[in-house]
């Protein structure tokens, strides 16, 4: 018994000093969880409400992608989240004005670089060139 308590303790120290040290390195750990709250983004927006159902549509996709690219190999994840997001901004593109969609991608930048989710883009266009 006080063997197993001895193992959690370490386990869990391990855990935060590998939290310490991404923070000191200044690394964001990457969260594959990417859910957009609709009515947020709808009343920054300002959308109507067929533009809601298809931005619905495509941020349940993307996020879906997203979650996705935890079971998939490293040498592949910056391609497949490249992949995801075009998909993702050509819905918007398509369905939002100008102005609206200047304000998407500036929030969906921000929400990528939040994320940690960047550096995957970022890994992709370096293997890209």
């Amino acid at each position: 018994m006080i063997i197993a308590v001895a193992a959690i303790m370490m386990a869990a120290a391990n855990i935060n000093a590998q939290e310490k040290v991404e923070t000191v390195n200044n690394v964001t750990p990457i969260s594959y969880d990417f859910n957009i709250n609709m009515r947020s983004l709808s009343r920054y927006l300002d959308l109507t409400q067929e533009q809601i159902e298809v931005m619905e549509y495509a941020s349940e996709n993307f996020g879906y992608s997203i979650k996705r690219l935890e079971r998939t190999k490293e040498e592949k994840r910056g391609a497949r989240m490249q992949k995801a997001l075009n998909i993702n901004l050509a819905y918007a593109h398509k369905f939002l004005d100008d102005k609206q969609y200047r304000k998407y991608l500036a929030l969906m930048n921000n929400s990528l670089k939040n994320k940690g989710l960047d550096t995957l883009l970022k890994e992709e266009s370096l293997a890209s060139k």
